[in-house]
């Protein structure tokens, strides 16, 4: 895996990379606000390639869910219909291998963008591989309890009691992550400096 910080210098490896080997599909992962929809308009811009937004696109309105609430058939139509017709397609949304693998696609490049604040990995502060999945879920539920107390002092109101029962986009994220380790098997890793 080769990480980048500037993204003119992960546009210029992808060109190389897609007229070696005649790639067409890249896809870009990454937790939500990561920058992955910053990264992608930059390389359809300067290379006038496709773009497949999923998250803006193909996500039906859900309150706060994402696998079970794609599009699906109308994805694979249309990313079908792109590289049958020999463009080249560059898609991003979290969660996207998982995405992909449901409509029968794999990426041809596969890039990871991962926001970085203070020299650390923003959202990567739970993901321990060699742990169980329970335990990033179990921290991150602590956090945000943590957070509703913090912002009911400041507001001066009672903390609520946040209902973990229903899992969230973000618990979905997390699980996905254990499951594909998307951030380990990317070809290319964009660190987007915060």
């Amino acid at each position: 895996m080769q990480t980048y910080k500037n993204p003119s210098k992960i546009i210029q490896k992808i060109e190389i990379l897609i007229a070696e080997k005649k790639l067409q599909l890249i896809s870009i992962d990454g937790f939500s606000g990561s920058g992955k929809s910053y990264l992608s308009k930059m390389i359809v811009d300067s290379n006038s390639y496709s773009y497949i937004d999923i998250d803006g696109d193909y996500l039906i309105p859900n309150n706060g869910r994402y696998i079970n609430f794609i599009k699906y058939e109308k994805l694979k139509s249309d990313i079908l219909n792109l590289v049958s017709n020999g463009d080249k397609v560059v898609s991003d949304g979290i969660c996207i291998l998982k995405v992909l693998d449901c409509i029968g696609f794999k990426p041809d490049i596969k890039i990871y963008v991962k926001r970085i604040h203070n020299n650390q990995w923003r959202d990567g502060k739970h993901l321990d591989y060699a742990t169980d999945v329970e335990n990033a879920l179990t921290a991150r539920r602590a956090e945000i309890q943590q957070f509703e107390k913090d912002d009911a002092c400041i507001e001066g109101r009672k903390p609520e009691i946040i209902n973990f029962l229903e899992e969230d986009m973000t618990h979905e994220t997390i699980r996905y992550h254990y499951s594909y380790q998307p951030d380990v098997t990317a070809d290319l890793t964009f660190q987007r400096i915060m």
